[in-house]
Order: structure tokens, then C-alpha cells, then sequence
């Protein structure tokens, strides 16, 4: 079988939850036939990524994200031309900024037509399919992994936001993203992490098929030592900092919770690791307690050393890596409902889950300060991972897709 795999960043190396989960699926895609791979990419910065990926697969496409045509800088009257267009297609600003002539070139120059099966790491996409007549005609073999939803995002945004001007654009982008929605459903599926994500695709019919492939992670035997932590009050934060959630989540952690728990554990810290700094994450440097280190090679020593792993995230879909890689290192998790949701855990067994700042601060505290509390936590839920969530439920929930597809294209095409 001769598949096209789609992604918006190169799946390699597997170092954040995007990208696992992308590894992840093209790994399990390789096993089933032929890949050609197109990514965007950071020649600055991931030129080494490249080379293992060519070895995987039978052709690799990278594009330069910074000679996209969305990057560079525009005349006037092309700014105007651009804009009109965008409302003509009523796309939001976030898919119209990241549609590439280049992209839509690099799918084109491999024939897509002749692919028997065609894997987008990202439902913005589908924009190149639904937006071009010839490429509109494949939509009927394309899947889409839509580990964050979008739709669902937006509710939430706007949900927060006060009455303005500002509420009032986004309920606008929210709009035009229900509507690219529904334009999926000519689709053949789609893959999601929760039966929350396929609840809600299926409900409001943006997609007519939709499979939950959860996110899972690999155990090694190192990992199945013993509970191992320094007696410090360390806590850490790990995830993609420039992911807009993440930053989110850190600023409504470092202002409003964290001095809570400073107030009745002077000696508490924070360390945040992840790539992508931003400007907002930097100036987190300047308060008292919270070390920013910013990407890292091994997550794991930082691991070991945290007692607390926080994920107090107020927006977002899918399920989080983050906490999967934390109960894997044996870290207690606190984190707040948006940030657990998906996943089949029970609070006060599995993770300590709490939304408003002083009651996530109360958490944190409790479980720094009894040590075997923290413990019991770590272990059961490093005992959830063995059990639901081990790259063995990935593949099968995979094999369960390609074995209907596999079946319904056969069937087309007899």
C-alpha cells in the first residue's frame, strides 16, 4: 500500500506530545506499506531530524517554513488581495496564515492520486484538499488526526473571555473554523485521542467515521525501578512553550497559584522545561521560586528530581502526553479537569485534579508535605499507564482502522 503522510512539523525526534504522537502513527503507518512524508521544517534547527526520517521512509519532502509565502513580507496591494480572499474562502486568519503555495506544490509534484491512502497529522490540513478542485477529488482516502479539536478549543476561549471586541473576532474565527469543520466530512475519518473528541466530531457531523487512537506511551525497564525521589519541594512543568494553551496554563500557575503554595512552603519550586520560550515564559525567570530551562535532551532526570508534575491547563483537546510521561517517571500529577480530560483516571487515585487557584494550591501543598500520599499516587499511576495506556493499545486501536479501510477501499475498488 502506498501511503501520504501529512504533517505540519516533522514527527521526528519524539520529544513532545505533537510529535510523539506523530512518530507514533507514522511508525505503525511504515509497517503497513510505502511512505512519502511532506513537513514543514527549521533547517536552523532540525536539519539532523531529517536523515533518520529518509531512512524510514520512501521519500521525504521537507519545506522551509521561513520561505513559505505566508512569511514573506507582502506589498500592500498583495496584503489587500490576501485578505479579500481570505474573506471570500471565510477562513480564519489561523488556517489562512498557515496555507503554503509551497506545500500544496510538494503534494502535487508526488501525484497524489496514485496513493492508496492519505494521513493529514492535522485537520488545518485539509485545507490544501478543500480549497483545490484537484486535490478535492481525494478526500474520500484521507484521515485526519485531529488531537486537538478545534471547534472544542474556541467554545472554551470564548466561553472565558469577557464581552468586547475581542470576544466578539473569535466568535467570528469560531464561525469559519464549524464551517471548515463540516467541509471534513467528505473525508474517509478521522483519528482522535478521547471519546470526548469523537463524541463531539460525531455529534455536531464534521466527520462521518470517526476512531479513537489514544495517546500511549513506551515503558522501558529502567522505568520499572523503584520510587525514587530527593525530599525536595520541586515541582515541574514540562510541554511545548510556545503551544498558546501551555503558555496559558503557565501564567495562571506562576501568578495565581504558585503563591499560595510559597506562602506555606517557602522552599517550594517550579521547574519549567519544553521548547518554544516565549517572551510571556521568560519574564516567568523573574519571579521568585520558578527556574525556566527551556528545551532539554532527557526529561527524565527532571523527572526524578520533581515530587509534583503541574498541568494546570484552562484550554486545549486531546489528552496530554505530559501526564502519560509523568505517572511513566512515577511524578504525582495535579492538574485541573481540561487538563485530565480524556483520560481514565480517578481523582485522589490516579491524580489530584482541581480548576480554581487556591484549591490547586491546597493539592499541591497536601502532596508535597506527605510524602506517602505522593508516593501512592505516582504508583497507581504508573500502574494506569502499564494497564491502559502501553503502545499495545495504540497499535490495536490502529489495526482496528486499517482493517475497515483496508476492507471499504478494497471494495471501492473491485
Amino acid at each position: 500500500m502506498k501511503i501520504l503522510y501529512l504533517t505540519q512539523n516533522l514527527p521526528y525526534p519524539p520529544i513532545s506530545g505533537g510529535s510523539i504522537r506523530a512518530f507514533q502513527i507514522l511508525q505503525y503507518l511504515i509497517g503497513k506499506g510505502d511512505v512519502a512524508l511532506v513537513s514543514k521544517y527549521n533547517p536552523d534547527k532540525d536539519a539532523d531530524a531529517v536523515f533518520p526520517l529518509k531512512k524510514l521512509c520512501r521519500k521525504v519532502i521537507t519545506i522551509d517554513y521561513k520561505k513559505c509565502n505566508y512569511h514573506i513580507k507582502q506589498s500592500f496591494k498583495v496584503s489587500i488581495r490576501q485578505r479579500i480572499k481570505r474573506l471570500i474562502d471565510l477562513r480564519t486568519w489561523e488556517l489562512y496564515d498557515s496555507y503554503s503555495d509551497e506545500y500544496y506544490d510538494a503534494i502535487n509534484s508526488l501525484c497524489p492520486e496514485s496513493f492508496d491512502l492519505i494521513v493529514l497529522k492535522n485537520s488545518a490540513l485539509f485545507q490544501y484538499f478543500i480549497y483545490n478542485s484537484k486535490l478535492r477529488k481525494l478526500a474520500y482516502k484521507v484521515v485526519i488526526d485531529s488531537d486537538d479539536v478545534l471547534t472544542k478549543m474556541l467554545d472554551r476561549e470564548i466561553s472565558a473571555m469577557p464581552i468586547n471586541v475581542h470576544r466578539f473576532k473569535r466568535m467570528v474565527d469560531s464561525f469559519f473554523t464549524k464551517r471548515f469543520y463540516r467541509s471534513m466530512r467528505s473525508v474517509y475519518g478521522g483519528f482522535v485521542a478521547s471519546g470526548l473528541d469523537k463524541s463531539h466530531l460525531l455529534r455536531r457531523r464534521y466527520m462521518k467515521r470517526v476512531y479513537i487512537v489514544p495517546n500511549t506511551v513506551k515503558i522501558d525497564k529502567d522505568e520499572e525501578s523503584n520510587y525514587r525521589k530527593n525530599g525536595k519541594n520541586e515541582m515541574l512543568f514540562c510541554g511545548t512553550l510556545n503551544y498558546k494553551p501551555n503558555e496559558e496554563a503557565l501564567s495562571f500557575f506562576c501568578r495565581q497559584i504558585f503563591p499560595f503554595i510559597r506562602r506555606k512552603i517557602p522552599d517550594a519550586t517550579l521547574t519549567i522545561i519544553g521548547r518554544g520560550i516565549t517572551d510571556e515564559v521568560e519574564k516567568l525567570k523573574l519571579l521568585s521560586g520558578i527556574n525556566v530551562i527551556g528545551y532539554v535532551d532527557d526529561t527524565k532526570p527532571f523527572y526524578d528530581h520533581a515530587k509534583l508534575s503541574v498541568v494546570p491547563l484552562l484550554n486545549g483537546g486531546g489528552t496530554r502526553v505530559k501526564i502519560l510521561e509523568s505517572m511513566i517517571y512515577k511524578t504525582s500529577v495535579v492538574s485541573t479537569a481540561i487538563g485530565a480530560e480524556g483520560l481514565d483516571v480517578i481523582d485522589g487515585v490516579h491524580i489530584a485534579i482541581a480548576d480554581k487557584p487556591e484549591e490547586f494550591a491546597n493539592r499541591c501543598v497536601e502532596l508535597l508535605l506527605d510524602s506517602e500520599k505522593c508516593m501512592r499516587i505516582a504508583m497507581n499511576g504508573h500502574a494506569l499507564i502499564k494497564e491502559k495506556y502501553g503502545i499495545d493499545k495504540f497499535v490495536a486501536s490502529m489495526d482496528k482502522f486499517f482493517d475497515a479501510y483496508q476492507k471499504e477501499y478494497a471494495s471501492a475498488r473491485s
